[in-house]
């Protein structure tokens, strides 16, 4: 009956039969056939074993965890342990209320911080200062070498697509400036190596004045936030990682759009 309805059955054998002393069990042989067929039948099914009563009552106990676990169903909790109607009211209302706190905090997550929008981004520019290490050649050796200094013009939004991918997940600060070089330097090919054909150019770096000022300004946009941890030496390590926020920016400024897109006006 149980079985065609679905519940679950589980059976409990003792490991031993012929250990059980005379008395306890039938001596006859019909009555052992059947226990023997009874004992086959039950082993087609999830079946335990057992030596004591012990033994049982931890077999038991072991067994009907697990199988509450395998097959969650009605019956298995005691009615009177059953939460009330009450009960089952308030715990809807409070998912409800974490549902609609999660939303919030998704929502607060892009939102820009207070103020952020009377600071210069996306298309408005800043000087950037960085040098150059320049060794000329045209009198041969020994190489003169000197540090040339250079200011260029970039667009807030053409640096944080410089250093942004970066810091999808966090990345130490120092890969900031070092992302940073190398936008300066793809820069330095069109001027300074123009300007200054005779001249050879190394590797750029960005004046610290002009890497604190893109850090703060990008960090007071809410597009990056700063943090310290310490590595596996034990040593304070300054990270940085890409906002909910900037993470939506660095996708809207370098993400390529498809050609058949259509094309909204705002207002």
């Amino acid at each position: 009956m149980l079985l065609k309805i679905g519940i679950p059955i589980i059976g409990f054998l003792h490991a031993d039969p012929a250990s059980i002393p005379n008395g306890k069990s039938d001596n006859e042989s019909v009555a052992i056939k059947k226990l023997v067929e009874f004992r086959k039948l039950v082993q087609t099914r999830l079946c335990k074993e057992w030596t004591s009563a012990a033994d049982l009552g931890a077999v038991v106990s072991r067994s009907l965890t697990q199988l509450m676990k395998r097959n969650p169903r009605s019956g298995w909790v005691r009615a009177n342990q059953l939460a009330s109607a009450e009960a089952s009211e308030e715990i809807l209302r409070l998912r409800h209320q974490i549902d609609d706190l999660m939303r919030a905090m998704e929502s607060l997550a892009f939102a820009k911080p207070q103020g952020s929008d009377i600071l210069a981004q996306g298309d408005e520019e800043v000087s950037i200062e960085y040098t150059l290490t320049a060794t000329d050649r045209s009198k041969g050796y020994p190489y003169e070498h000197q540090r040339c200094v250079f200011v260029e013009v970039f667009s807030w939004a053409t640096l944080l697509k410089a250093f942004g991918p970066y810091f999808l997940t966090k990345s130490k600060l120092s890969n900031l400036k070092s992302a940073l070089n190398r936008v300066l330097k793809a820069r330095a090919a069109d001027t300074a190596e123009v300007k200054f054909p005779e001249l050879e150019f190394g590797a750029a770096s960005i004046a610290e004045s002009s890497l604190q000022t893109v850090m703060v300004q990008f960090v007071a946009l809410g597009y990056i936030k700063l943090e310290m941890e310490k590595d596996e030496f034990g040593k304070e390590v300054r990270l940085a990682e890409l906002t909910p926020l900037g993470r939506q920016q660095l996708m809207t400024v370098t993400a390529i759009k498809s050609m058949s897109a259509p094309s909204y006006v705002d207002g």
